[in-house]
């Protein structure tokens, strides 16, 4: 996916593009990773480009290209934000040591996204270009049987303070950016809400009260970041008819309704 022309054949008749696709091996060399993230988002573009019939690209992006999360310091997190620090701390000097590796999946989401959007401006295409950064989703596995909980939607058992996102508003969030006629050039960030592990924990007490779950998760101090762009993302949701964002504890039941 690397080639310039990669991509050419397979746009052909077609109006609309979701790039989703990404190296998410979290592996700790930026020089493997980077650059060819870099390269499939630049070369998607200059496809959809001479392919003269697209009118929507979307790219998903992360709210790792925006942040990364820091317990107590907490951000104003706007549309001209970028995980600065990622990105250095990314391609510091070696050695490429494992704990590298989330820097260096941010770092390759900021550069992509910020790459793609730079070139968008320059080149001024005829299609128009949104990005969505979703924060951790969680929510319903899309094939329990063969799929099980790849990615994060394992994350339930592995979890990390910040923010999150169900899966299915993610999902109506990339077609609002396909679809609406409204967002145009827009960075749509997917962030419902706060969340500690307390909580999580205090969610499946509920739902599941003849299990038994221990050790007990210690309350912690919610990520408090200013998502200026959030409510505006929750707005499009409604505008699908949606009630708005997916609940946590709703969303944490799809999740793991079949692991109970």
């Amino acid at each position: 996916m690397g080639k310039a022309d990669a991509f050419d054949s397979v746009l052909k008749g077609v109006s609309g593009v979701v790039h989703a696709a990404s190296d998410m091996t979290f592996g700790s060399d930026p020089n493997e990773v980077i650059p060819p993230i870099v390269a499939m988002g630049l070369n998607l573009l200059r496809s959809a480009a001479k392919n003269g019939e697209i009118n929507r690209f979307v790219f998903t992006s992360s709210c790792a290209a925006a942040t990364s999360p820091k317990p107590g310091n907490w951000p104003k997190v706007s549309s001209d934000t970028w995980n600065e620090e990622a990105i250095l701390e990314a391609w510091a000097e070696p050695p490429y040591l494992p704990d590298r590796g989330f820097s260096v999946y941010a770092a390759s989401k900021a550069q992509a996204e910020k790459e793609m959007w730079k070139w968008y401006h320059e080149n001024k295409p005829c299609f128009v270009l949104n990005t969505v950064l979703p924060s951790m989703n969680m929510g319903q596995s899309l094939d329990l049987d063969n799929q099980g909980h790849p990615s994060t939607s394992g994350l339930i058992e592995a979890l990390f303070r910040v923010f999150y996102v169900d899966v299915k508003d993610t999902a109506r969030l990339h077609l609002a950016a396909l679809l609406h006629p409204d967002i145009r050039e827009e960075r749509i960030f997917a962030y419902a809400g706060p969340y500690t592990w307390h909580m999580i924990q205090a969610a499946m007490k509920d739902l599941y009260p003849h299990k038994t779950f221990s050790p007990e998760i210690s309350e912690a101090v919610l990520d408090r970041s200013e998502i200026v762009l959030a409510p505006r993302a929750e707005g499009y949701l409604k505008e699908m008819g949606c009630k708005g964002w997916t609940t946590l504890e709703e969303s944490v039941k799809m999740n793991t309704e079949d692991l109970v």
